[in-house]
Formats: C-alpha cells, structure tokens, sequence
C-alpha cells in the first residue's frame, strides 16, 4: 500500500473534546436528510494519531462527511492546548449507534497550532528512529 500522506503521524491517544461548527446535509432521492449532530462540546473522544495536517479520531457521535469541526486536545508532549479547525473526510462505524472513527483534515489553523504539532511530531519521530 502506497502511504498517502504529506505528513508523518505519531499514534498517540488524547482525550479531545469536538464542537461541531458546521455540518452538511445529505440529499437523498431528493429529500434532505439532516443528522442530530449537538452543537456543543461534545466531550469522551480521543485522538488516535496526529499529524501536522490532520487527525484520527475516534467518537460516539457520527459526524458527516464534510462536517467542519473545532478539535482541542493536549499532547502528552504538547503542555499547551492545541485547538484546530478540520474538516471530517471519511467516517467509519467500529460500533453501530455507539463508536466511529473519523479522518480529520486541519483546514484554518493557526500558524502556532501548525508549527507546534510539527516540532513535536519530528522530535517523537526521530525518538523512534
């Protein structure tokens, strides 16, 4: 399998909170179908890895593909907050009505946020190496 990526990724689970700030509608034979997505914080999710440009999260709410999302989690490497905005890109159901896990895309984030997750991502790589 060829990797994809632009950025490396270091697997590492934080609690992370998400707060949905926009979420896009289906249209389906026509009709629109909305999902009962909250707007507020919704607290009990975990990052699962990281990278510059995204992140693996797992959730107990579906979130749309297209959904734009506020993702705040700390790192255990990271003292400071990190607070991004991203974009879901896929979704998959680990537990119907109850787990999924979603590809975050970074979109809209602060220079700091970019340059923080990226020293900290090369130094646990190399760390590795």
């Amino acid at each position: 399998m060829v990797e994809k990526r632009k950025k490396p990724r270091i697997d590492e689970q934080n609690e992370a909170d998400v707060t949905v700030v926009s979420a896009e509608y289906t249209i389906v034979s026509g009709k629109f179908i909305s999902y009962n997505i909250p707007k507020k914080k919704i607290i009990g999710n975990l990052t699962i890895n990281v990278s510059e440009g995204g992140a693996k999260i797992q959730t107990h709410v579906y979130l749309p593909v297209d959904t734009v999302i506020k993702l705040e989690f700390t790192s255990k490497g990271i003292q400071q907050p990190i607070n991004a905005l991203g974009k879901v890109k896929w979704i998959n159901t680990i537990v119907e009505d109850w787990s999924y896990e979603a590809g975050i895309e970074f979109c809209d984030s602060t220079i700091e946020t970019i340059q923080k997750l990226g020293e900290y991502i090369t130094k646990k790589t190399k760390h590795k190496k």
